[in-house]
């Protein structure tokens, strides 16, 4: 059995793909397989996912109808074989020392590794590293994964796959899985989920993978309301995992954050009218009277939407001053 897997999930990128797949096959350190999980191409992105199967006994191919980039990432959670994980995308590539770097001694790895990137932008790139901290029990690492919500340098780092090493057994042993139908925050949702089991945590400042910034895909398409709603759920369940209250209140902004932005795009009166009581419970744990609900959704009705988005704007960020 391999030590380490890699689970690249991919959708018409043939442009790219090679860069990342030869950024893996040709790595010193030579113990892992390599998962492709084509998530129904239709540009030549499949045959040549076959050909590095033919090519090299590690790499392993899976074809499935498109069904977004959760489902791809769990067909492949589905098949690993290894002791530890990463994440990769399909028009990324990894530096060519980092698997060597990361898995120097796999007996002293901590159940969650991050490390650095480096942004590639269309005129400029970035350099980013999350420091370097070790973190040797839960609370202790409640507070690095704060550390790295805030983290000014690396912003957003919680999120993504690809920044960080998991310990496979843990993901095995809890069942863990993608959220399928988010494309949106679903590598965070991931990983806090994951992090709520682990122990203990290493951030390393090696700048280990190349993340291609692109001017289009999943992370900037346009998102629905229910889509948002299914996230801001996932995020108030995330938040009982945890009992470090600043990280609490992180996961709860998220939630309503969300929430907010599923309400401002929301077609229907109804439906937002459910989306703004469901709101209100989780800010004030308490049910509207009949009276202030009913002249709040007559409010709704008749207001028009550009007054709508701006008041239920102004009502976040005021909220978020007064918290």
């Amino acid at each position: 059995m391999p030590t380490l897997s890699v689970i690249v999930p991919l959708y018409n990128v043939q442009n790219y793909l090679d860069d990342c797949v030869q950024s893996i096959l040709s790595q010193s350190y030579r113990d892992l397989e390599l998962l492709l999980v084509d998530d129904g191409s239709t540009d030549g992105s499949a045959a040549l996912c076959d050909g590095y199967a033919q090519m090299d006994g590690r790499v392993k191919v899976f074809h499935k109808t498109n069904g977004g980039v959760s489902s791809a990432r769990n067909v492949g959670l589905e098949h690993m074989r290894g002791e530890f994980l990463i994440f990769a995308d399909a028009d990324d590539w990894f530096a060519s020392d980092a698997f060597s770097k990361l898995m120097q001694d796999a007996a002293t790895l901590s159940d969650l590794t991050f490390y650095g990137s480096i942004f590639h932008y269309a005129d400029h790139e970035e350099q980013r590293s999350p420091g370097n901290h070790s973190y040797s029990d839960f609370l202790a690492l409640q507070h690095g994964l704060l550390h790295l919500a805030y983290n000014k340098d690396c912003p957003d780092y919680i999120g993504f796959t690809w920044n960080k090493l998991f310990r496979a057994s843990i993901i095995r042993e809890h069942g863990l899985r993608f959220v399928e139908g988010l494309s949106i925050r679903e590598d965070e949702v991931f990983t806090l989920s994951y992090a709520s089991f682990c122990s203990t945590m290493q951030v390393l400042p090696d700048r280990l993978y190349h993340y291609r910034k692109l001017p289009c895909g999943l992370t900037v398409a346009k998102k629905n309301s229910d889509e948002l709603r299914l996230l801001a759920c996932n995020y108030m369940q995330l938040k009982e995992l945890y009992s470090e209250e600043e990280l609490k209140e992180y996961i709860r902004r998220q939630m309503v954050k969300f929430l907010l932005s599923a309400v401002r795009i929301s077609a229907e009166t109804k439906i937002r009218n459910n989306m703004i009581d469901e709101l209100w419970r989780n800010k004030n744990k308490q049910e509207w009277s009949l009276p202030v609900k009913f002249l709040y959704r007559l409010f709704l009705s008749v207001s028009s939407p550009v007054f709508l988005r701006w008041f239920m704007s102004a009502r976040f960020f005021f909220y978020s001053l007064k918290s």
